[in-house]
């Protein structure tokens, strides 16, 4: 199913308006990555979805 130049459109617009939010929060999705990578791999939680993969997907096995 091939995609509409309009939502091709409306997703960059949508990614460009989540990274501008991401800077005006000194942050950077790279960040976000690394910060992710590392709570999975050192057990830890310091992101909200570490946190509900933790607490619903983990805690449940």
């Amino acid at each position: 199913m091939a995609s509409s130049p309009n939502d091709i459109y409306a997703m960059i617009g949508l990614f460009a308006i989540y990274n501008l939010w991401l800077w005006l929060n000194n942050e950077n999705i790279v960040h976000l990555h690394k910060t992710a990578y590392h709570s999975i791999k050192n057990n830890t939680i310091s992101t909200p979805i570490i946190y509900l993969v933790d607490k619903y997907v983990i805690a449940t096995k």
